[in-house]
C-alpha cells in the first residue's frame, strides 16, 4: 500500500470518527454538558474537549511536529487542561 492510499484512508477514519462522536453529541440537553454525576469524575464537555486534544496530536503534532501556528488551534494551556490525568475545573 503506498503512502497516498495509507493517507486517505487514515483521512477517512478521522472524519468517520468525527462523525460518530457528532452524532453522539446532536441530541445531548445544553443542561447535560456540565451534568457531573457524583460517581464520575468528569463531564461530557471535558470529554469533547479531550477528543479536540488528542485529536491534535495524533494527528498534527505526531505526524509532523509543533508547528507555529498551532497555538492558533489549539493554546498550551487548553492541551494541559485536557491532557492525560487532567480533571475537570470546579
Amino acid at each position: 500500500m503506498d503512502d497516498s492510499t495509507r493517507l486517505e484512508i487514515a483521512c477517512g477514519q478521522i472524519v468517520a470518527a468525527r462523525e460518530y462522536t457528532e452524532s453522539l453529541l446532536a441530541d445531548l440537553d445544553p443542561g447535560d454538558w456540565f451534568r457531573q454525576p457524583a460517581e464520575v469524575t468528569t463531564h461530557v464537555a471535558w470529554h469533547v474537549g479531550h477528543l479536540a486534544m488528542a485529536q491534535y496530536g495524533l494527528v498534527l503534532f505526531r505526524q509532523r511536529g509543533r508547528q507555529t501556528e498551532d497555538t492558533d488551534l489549539m493554546s498550551s494551556r487548553f492541551r494541559k487542561q485536557f491532557s492525560k490525568g487532567s480533571q475537570p475545573e470546579l
